[in-house]
């Protein structure tokens, strides 16, 4: 009996552990000589290394998961840095194609390339399962001057590749995945600069159509240099730190020599001729490669009629510094994250489109060479609240309706000052005059778009249009059109610093829509359009040129543009989708999507299928706190 007590093996757990010290101090003999194994662990304590860390050298230097941690993935990576993997004690990992190590309870590895990868982490001889899941390893983007030196200067050197390599050559040397800088200006020409209406601008097609297109100049720099991303540019951060003033904001390292160069070029052209930028040339002879150039052959607007081939940059904006506008703050994002309202997708879309990041579209690009005392002397009377940036606009929406003509076509020797935008006597036939083309077009009027923008005058007995200027001098302010720098143009990207630039708008989006899949904020993601009458890019007008001829006018009517509707087909066929890659992410492909899909699924942020992410969504260091959302106002609501 006492042998086979002696050879029994009993496993004691927990308070069990009590009731066999207990008998052995009591001098029970049945159990004394008992092999008595302790093992001191509660019963519902769970496997070793229930938590396994994934982190990089940027989260733990920053102590920020990527994406704030909001991103629905439970483990992310980034594959351009290299992936920390730790556990409390050894185990085994094993990821999918990329490391099977035993015994270690840390390991570093690097991603090949951005998709899903099985993690398989167990512990002990008989591999109990700690962690069976998937990484998902994606490109991250950052704000630039969050980037180690070496990874702008990657970042650079990856853009300044799309802006002088072709099509053919780039793909030839870099895959199929390559478009050059210019492709990628012809595909926003195509979209802003059509004659009937603006299809990517001024409706709800405005984000669909940015992130991606900004989605194909990644994968293209990524063709060219794996370690790189679409980083972005947080302008909300240069309003904190350089305030106010109308010129701070340039002193930005965004503006340095070896980043984006100055904002406003020191000689009379407005060129930007210093830096890694310098004169980077506008595509000419482009005729052979784009429908749409200027009458001098130049990938650009075809009101634009500028002839000098180089990206330009000006402060003013028709003698108005910067157009009477500023660098977007935190108020202005802040403004709709109120928790305890409801936040709905068509005004977030106006917001985006304009105050959110407009104003730097116009601040950067500036705008020259038409009549501006006439122009200042009309904003003047109304104490400066009318923008010179309105002049440019309604120049556009007049060319749209055919009241304003450019040429067609200019010899590269025919002077700058005879290839210019005007406004014929004799259009469509009769002769009309300088009112009664601002009223058919809607610059005048209570019934047209832009009522409440002149809202302050009257006609006067003279047939003035209130102080000094007539309606005469007015036309031929819209219809001389002028110069404007680049990133006032429908050819904006043709400015590098148009890429950096949208990023903050997206991960903005982001923020919103993950926080209304936590329950934070209530999103109401009707497919809609807040349309502000008073700007006049947001004209509500299609106009229909098929058939027209000579000085033939279209016929104009209020329509929602091609392209903005919710089941329009945006332009992008070449995006992978669904993480691509690695550990058998969901392909990539040709494809076309509508405004509908590209929303709610390729786009979307809260289910996994987007190929980048963005470092941080919450984290704004433009703003008090850091964060986007008010706590104190957020704590209050809760209250």
């Amino acid at each position: 009996m006492a042998a086979a007590a002696s050879s029994t093996r009993v496993v004691v757990v927990g308070l069990g552990v009590a009731i066999v010290l207990a008998a052995v101090l009591s001098g029970d003999t049945n159990i004394i000589n008992l092999k008595v194994v302790l093992l001191v662990r509660p019963a519902a304590d769970p496997p070793p290394c229930r938590v396994v860390h994934v982190s990089n050298p940027y989260e733990r230097r920053l102590g920020r998961p990527i994406g704030d941690g909001l991103y629905p993935h439970t483990y992310l990576a980034d594959v351009s840095q290299p992936t920390r993997l730790e556990c409390d004690r050894e185990v085994r990992w094993e990821v999918e194609g990329v490391v099977d190590v035993a015994g270690a309870s840390l390991v570093e590895i690097s991603f090949p390339e951005v998709g899903d990868y099985e993690l398989r982490v167990t512990y002990g001889d008989d591999e109990v399962v700690v962690v069976e899941d998937r990484i998902a390893v994606r490109s991250v983007r950052r704000e630039l001057r969050e980037l180690a030196d070496s990874e702008r200067t990657a970042y650079f050197d990856a853009l300044r590749t799309l802006y002088a390599v072709p099509d053919d050559e780039g793909r030839s040397k870099y895959g199929s995945d390559y478009v050059s800088a210019h492709w990628l200006i012809r595909e926003h020409l195509y979209g802003a600069a059509q004659r009937d209406c603006d299809h990517w601008h001024d409706d709800a097609g405005i984000m669909n159509h940015h992130v991606g297109i900004t989605w194909q100049l990644e994968k293209s720099m990524r063709a060219v240099d794996s370690t790189t991303a679409a980083h972005y540019w947080d302008y909300v951060y240069d309003a904190k730190i350089y305030g106010h003033t109308r010129r701070g904001w340039q002193k930005s390292p965004i503006f340095a020599d070896d980043w984006f160069g100055v904002a406003d070029p020191s000689n009379e052209t407005h060129v930007l001729s210093s830096g890694i930028w310098a004169y980077t040339p506008a595509l000419t002879l482009a005729r052979r490669y784009s429908n749409i150039t200027n009458p001098y052959g130049l990938l650009r607007s075809p009101w634009n009629t500028n002839k000098l081939p180089y990206v330009m940059r000006f402060e003013y904006v028709l003698g108005q510094l910067g157009g009477n506008f500023a660098l977007p703050e935190c108020e202005d994002f802040r403004s709709f994250l109120d928790v305890s309202g409801n936040v709905e997708l068509s005004a977030l879309l106006e917001a985006l489109n304009g105050r959110l990041h407009g104003p730097v579209h116009i601040m950067v690009g500036g705008h020259w060479g038409d009549n501006s005392p006439v122009w200042n002397k009309f904003a003047e009377a109304r104490g400066k609240t009318v923008s010179t940036s309105q002049m440019l606009l309604f120049s556009k929406f007049l060319w749209r309706q055919g009241y304003v003509r450019c040429p067609d076509k200019c010899s590269w020797d025919t002077p700058q000052s005879e290839c210019m935008c005007s406004c014929p006597d004799r259009v469509g036939g009769n002769s009309t005059s300088a009112y009664e083309v601002l009223e058919r077009t809607g610059a005048l009027g209570e019934s047209m778009p832009f009522a409440s923008s002149w809202d302050l005058y009257s006609e006067k007995d003279d047939g003035s249009a209130g102080g000094d200027i007539s309606y005469e001098a007015l036309l031929d302010a819209f219809c001389h059109v002028g110069f404007p720098g680049e990133m006032f143009t429908s050819a904006a990207p043709q400015d590098p610093v148009f890429w950096p630039l949208h990023g903050n708008a997206e991960r903005f989006l982001q923020y919103v829509r993950i926080s209304a899949r936590e329950g934070i904020l209530s999103l109401d993601e009707t497919w809609a359009y807040t349309h502000q009458k008073d700007i006049a890019s947001d004209t509500g007008i299609v106009c229909d040129w098929e058939g027209v001829e000579g000085m033939g006018l279209p016929t104009c009517a209020e329509l929602t543009c091609p392209g903005h509707k919710i089941d329009d087909l945006l332009p992008f066929d070449n995006l992978n989708i669904g993480g691509g890659g690695g550990g058998g992410g969901g392909g990539g492909g040709t494809a076309l999507f509508t405004n509908r899909e590209f929303y709610h699924n390729i786009s979307s942020p809260v289910d996994g299928k987007l190929t980048y992410v963005y470092n941080s969504l919450s984290y704004w260091p433009g703003c008090s706190g850091n964060k986007i959302v008010d706590d104190s106002a957020a704590a209050a609501t809760t209250t």
